[in-house]
């Protein structure tokens, strides 16, 4: 996917207007979406399971790079049209289910990074102290990456989220989180 290059374009944008206005200013992504394509119901097309994970991915690198209001288009859109919407008439398509997982992420972001390929991991803590992480595999195939946690201790088992072709952002097995472990 195109997602690293999301980072390059806001690191460009804010170098151009720090070079323009000699200040940095908010910066809003107004308008984004996987593709431009009026496909409709297609393996990649706007409103499948690998779209949402493209926004996921997405998401994660405009939080990273302190965007402050992105946009995304559009929020309906009728199944007779295209699949551009989060909602056709009367369901949610996949990547609705993206912001649904990132509405539990945590204010304060934290560094975090997989150094996997094609998967990515962000991090936040919550006002409840809680530390939440999302990781998104863009592979075709499972992985689990070393969980290295500096500066927190887990309290107990973790919530575990899933966004796949069987869960839409429902709340699955919990997870013992230490250390040294895995991410699945």
């Amino acid at each position: 996917g195109n997602g690293p290059q999301w980072d390059e374009i806001i690191r460009n944008l804010r170098d151009t207007v720090r070079e323009v206005t000699g200040r940095d200013i908010p910066v809003a992504v107004t308008e984004f979406n996987s593709h431009w394509t009026r496909s409709i119901s297609g393996e990649t097309s706007p409103g499948s399971l690998l779209s949402a994970l493209w926004l996921g991915d997405v998401l994660g690198r405009l939080i990273e790079q302190r965007v402050d209001l992105a946009a995304h288009f559009l929020l309906v859109s009728g199944s007779d049209h295209s699949d551009f919407g989060l909602l056709d008439r009367y369901n949610a398509r996949p990547p609705y289910y993206v912001y649904q997982l990132y509405k539990q992420f945590g204010q304060e972001l934290l560094y975090s990074s997989s150094g996997i390929e094609n998967v990515s991991v962000y991090a936040a803590r919550r006002e409840d102290s809680a530390l939440t992480i999302i990781a998104i595999n863009l592979g075709d195939n499972e992985a689990a990456a070393p969980l290295s946690l500096a500066d927190f201790t887990p309290g107990g088992e973790a919530e575990v989220w899933r966004l796949d072709a069987e869960h839409n952002a429902e709340q699955v097995e919990n997870a013992e989180v230490a250390d040294g472990g895995e991410l699945l």
